[in-house]
């Protein structure tokens, strides 16, 4: 296994962690609205505010589309959960097509990042540091993994001329 494969296994694991630790926040703060969350540093560094905002289910756009009770509802940290769990199983391919297909899951996810930014920014005005740190791994595993994704082109070329 080489640094860049372990590096996409590390990142996928943290991203694992921290959407762990986004539906903890979530689920005490539900339960408990006193509860402070250790990402919760003041007014604007607030994660709790921004994960049990209406824009922490269904990016925002599945409840305002098609309803609280749609199916498909789910919370961005879930769906954070179950990317990763994926990337980290497509990761561990040699299959360009594989690795490929973890690219364009991980493109989308940051276009979701660049959105969900945008919403952070501009429409909540609140810095989750828990949110950003997700944004950033998001990205770094998009590089790492078209990288990965290169390089199993240029292998597969190379044993087919052999």
């Amino acid at each position: 296994m080489g640094a860049g494969q372990f590096s996409i296994i590390f990142l996928s694991l943290c991203g694992i962690a921290i959407s762990f630790y986004a539906i903890h926040v979530k689920r005490a703060k539900k339960l408990d609205t006193t509860y402070t969350a250790l990402c919760d540093l003041d007014e604007t560094f607030s994660c709790s505010v921004v994960l049990t905002s209406p824009f922490s289910d269904g990016f925002g756009v599945v409840p305002a589309v098609l309803g609280d009770d749609n199916p498909f509802n789910y919370s961005n940290a879930s769906v954070g959960v179950i990317f990763y769990l994926v990337l980290l199983a497509l990761s561990l391919s040699h299959s360009p097509k594989l690795l490929l297909a973890a690219c364009l899951l991980s493109l989308c996810s940051c276009g979701f990042s660049v959105y969900l930014i945008y919403v952070l920014v501009v429409v909540l005005r609140k810095v989750c540091l828990v949110c950003y740190a997700t944004h950033v791994i998001n990205l770094l595993l998009l590089g790492l993994l078209a990288s990965r994704w290169r390089v199993s082109i240029r292998e597969g070329n190379k044993r087919k001329a052999a």
